[in-house]
């Protein structure tokens, strides 16, 4: 077995096709930076045209109800939602221009709290959330909640908050935030997928698959070393990428710090907070679950087909599954916790973000070793039917 693996790792890992891959997933990592390199940061022009675009709103608004010279108990109350809502906006604006953090901070959780009383006293349809982007629009009562245990933390802190938005972001902050919100994990799996339809088909261009899988040596060692081979190649590939981006954007703009807070809710009521070194190790985790997963399938379907492209054909369409409107369905909507397509999306899962029914984060691992498990329990049991022939 161990002969096996360095072979396949010396034959696969010097290979034009894995240096592909990796510059694939540096670019991914950088196309963010690489787009704002040598322009001005502007993120923080584009919150401040934000909030301005709402308080023009509001504005407009007054002016309309104050037309009404014998309002009535209704107008009134929107009169003084309005005025309050505005009071607060101008204050945010305000100090963007000042750019003192504490004071923005300061004015933003006291919005946050406003926005939180008006939608506990059933009033979410008259608040305001602004738009920009990387900001959650979220109207619930979790959404109010989620904001004003974010500022609280950063006020308690002393921190600064870093939007997603922002072009000069330090390296912690980039990092996390290209592999939470910026790319799309099912591109992310993708990549992976063509390195294992090129990893379970390479011996077929070579024209010894078949012997290898008739000859009295082991062919389930062979797939196993195959699997080995792509978890040893390919998620390192994607790690050395995302060390060399935090290299070039802590040289650029400073490495940051891991414990800046993400908030998110376990149960849909309480909201709890997620460092991102935690968040970051919890996605690196799922993943390498989830290509453990898909190394299995992918080992399973090459004893069908040695063909790359049927190979990926299928591991992508499975892949394609793990999409909400899927997972959502009612056909798989009663034991989507028990499928391993729901735990795909990995920033959803970390953040407890689905829209779809998934377990706690530990039985989530379990489905999909187990999942796994019965895969390659398939594949053995496919080569041993195939000896027998």
């Amino acid at each position: 077995m161990n002969a096996q693996i360095k072979f396949d790792l010396k034959k696969n890992l010097w290979s034009s096709f894995t240096v592909v891959i990796f510059l694939t997933f540096f670019l991914l990592l950088m196309t963010n930076f690489f787009s704002n390199l040598g322009t001005l940061p502007n993120y923080t022009a584009e919150i401040h045209d934000a909030y301005d675009d709402v308080s023009t709103d509001i504005q407009n608004e007054l002016k309309v109800l104050r037309k009404d010279k014998h309002p009535d108990k209704h107008t009134q109350a929107m009169l003084a939602r309005d005025q309050d809502q505005y009071l607060h906006i101008s204050a945010i604006i305000m100090a963007y221009v000042g750019e003192q953090p504490a004071e923005i901070n300061q004015v933003l959780l006291d919005y946050a709290q406003y926005n939180l009383k008006e939608t506990q006293a059933v009033r979410a349809k008259t608040i305001r959330l602004v738009n920009y982007p990387g900001k959650e629009t979220d109207y619930s009562l979790l959404g109010r909640k989620k904001d004003v245990f974010f500022y609280q933390y950063l006020l308690k802190h002393r921190l600064t908050e870093i939007p997603v938005i922002q072009e000069n972001a330090p390296a912690t902050n980039y990092l996390s935030y290209a592999l939470i919100y910026r790319l799309a994990p099912i591109l992310v799996l993708f990549v992976f997928a063509i390195q294992l339809a090129q990893i379970f088909t390479v011996e077929q261009q070579e024209g010894n698959l078949d012997f290898l899988n008739t000859v009295p040596a082991n062919p389930l060692k062979t797939l196993t070393s195959k699997i080995g081979t792509f978890l040893l190649i390919t998620p390192i590939l994607l790690l050395l990428a995302g060390v060399v981006c935090f290299v070039i954007v802590g040289w650029k703009y400073g490495f940051g710090m891991w414990q800046y807070p993400l908030v998110y809710s376990l149960d849909g009521k309480q909201v709890e907070v997620l460092m991102l070194g935690k968040a970051l190790i919890l996605y690196v985790s799922f993943l390498l679950l989830v290509l453990i997963f898909l190394a299995v399938l992918s080992a399973l379907i090459s004893l069908f087909s040695h063909n790359f492209g049927v190979v990926l054909t299928v591991i992508g369409g499975v892949i394609l599954l793990s999409e909400p409107a899927v997972l959502t369905s009612g056909t798989l909507k009663a034991v989507t916790k028990f499928l391993p397509i729901a735990y795909f999306d990995l920033p959803k899962i970390v953040l407890h973000q689905t829209t779809w029914s998934i377990a706690s984060l530990p039985v989530g691992a379990v489905v999909l070793l187990g999942w796994s498990a019965v895969l390659y329990g398939l594949a053995a049991l496919v080569i041993r039917k195939k000896q027998m022939l």
